[in-house]
Formats: structure tokens, sequence, C-alpha cells
């Protein structure tokens, strides 16, 4: 497996830092994930934002500009 990274909970307060992460899963557990999402067991709307396609280059320069959008943006067909 990977390597253990520990961090000192202290120290990130300190200099006020934050752990950004990502989690994934096997494609088997689409199906059950998805349909907790639907369930509304699992919220996403704090976590994604819905952005036409046409809106790219706006996106775009928003996430380059703030480094890190606050929400994932999903870019929606609109043509």
């Amino acid at each position: 497996g990977l390597a253990k990274n520990e961090y000192s909970i202290s120290r990130l307060m300190a200099f006020d830092a934050e752990i950004i992460g990502t989690w994934g899963c096997l494609p088997e557990y689409y199906p059950v994930v998805l349909n907790m999402v639907l369930k509304g067991k699992i919220q996403i709307e704090p976590f994604v934002e819905t952005r036409p396609m046409r809106q790219i280059r706006e996106v775009f320069e928003e996430v380059h500009k703030a480094g890190s959008p606050a929400k994932r943006i999903v870019l929606v067909p609109d043509f």
C-alpha cells in the first residue's frame, strides 16, 4: 500500500493550514453511492455547483484567479 502520512493538528491550526483531499472508490461502488445521493442520504449540494457550458471561460478564469474553487464545478451542456 501507500505510505501513511501523519500531521500534527496543532501545527495545522497554528498556521491556519488546511488539508484538502479526495476519496475515490471502486467502480462497483458507484451504483450504491449514486443511490445514496438520489435518496438524500448523501448531500452533495454544499460541495458541487453546476454552470452552463457557455460559461466555461468564466469558470476557468474564476478558478485560476481563486487558486481553488470553493465547490467542484460541473459544466452542463446548454447548446
